[in-house]
């Protein structure tokens, strides 16, 4: 059996007992191009309950879905994201032929169906995200996406900035160290998104409550023994590479 069917059939069977939620981190990148239409599009087919993407700023404000600050990985053109206008960025394409998105290309491709998302902010040194913040929340406002988004970060700065803009919307902190898990973040924030290798059942229980939800995220080396253990401790959600977790398996 392929290491990719045991993820599969372990988060399904996670999925089926405990109604956790699947968020297909940039969509399903093992099988398509990363943040395209065709793997959030797959993600969803999957089971996938969100898809996750990362949103940059173009030079003229544009909100990019763009994991990195340029387009070399993912294009093969060495074009830095924050010096370029959206006009020029457009001209690059992925590996299955699709143009970068932006935020509001794929609102407005989406807009008809249900699917759901949850938007990073990546607030990087150096790499200038003017109003990023209010572009956002223009954007989900004017798509009527309130019910439909999710906002996680490693930025607790952005995520305050989101909390005055959209209060309603669940904002998640992102977290590799346990240090930044401080009672002065959760005035702000409605869950913490931890690393697997940090993650226990006493830390989730404490998270709990005090009203915080628990997501888990993993490197890019997601294994079926690590799902295994963690389908015993009752998170919230998983952000993962494996979203074709809604197969049926009875539990």
């Amino acid at each position: 059996m392929s290491k990719t069917l045991l993820i599969t059939l372990w988060l399904s069977l996670w999925a089926c007992c405990s109604g956790f939620v699947v968020v297909g981190h940039r969509g399903d990148p093992l099988t398509y191009p990363e943040e395209t239409f065709q793997s959030d599009s797959a993600a969803f087919a999957a089971g996938a309950d969100y898809v996750e993407l990362d949103v940059q700023v173009a030079k003229d404000g544009t909100l990019v879905i763009q994991h990195d600050p340029t387009l070399l990985r993912t294009t093969g053109s060495d074009v830095t994201i924050a010096s370029s206008n959206y006009s020029q960025i457009q001209q690059y394409h992925t590996k299955n032929g699709e143009a970068i998105h932006s935020l509001q290309a794929l609102f407005t491709h989406y807009q008809q169906s249900n699917a759901k998302f949850l938007i990073e902010t990546k607030i990087e040194k150096g790499v200038p995200h003017p109003q990023m913040e209010q572009r956002i929340a223009a954007l989900v406002k004017q798509y009527h996406m309130e019910n439909r988004v999710m906002f996680h970060s490693f930025s607790l700065k952005s995520l305050k900035r989101l909390q005055k803009l959209l209060p309603n919307v669940p904002r998640i902190f992102i977290v590799g160290s346990l240090k930044r898990i401080t009672f002065a973040v959760f005035p702000y924030v409605t869950g913490i998104n931890i690393s697997s290798t940090l993650v226990t059942e006493k830390l989730v229980s404490d998270l709990h409550h005090i009203g915080q939800k628990v997501y888990v995220w993993d490197e890019m080396n997601e294994n079926a023994a690590k799902w295994r253990w963690l389908s015993n401790i009752p998170i919230d959600g998983v952000v993962t590479n494996y979203p074709g977790s809604r197969i049926n398996i009875n539990c």
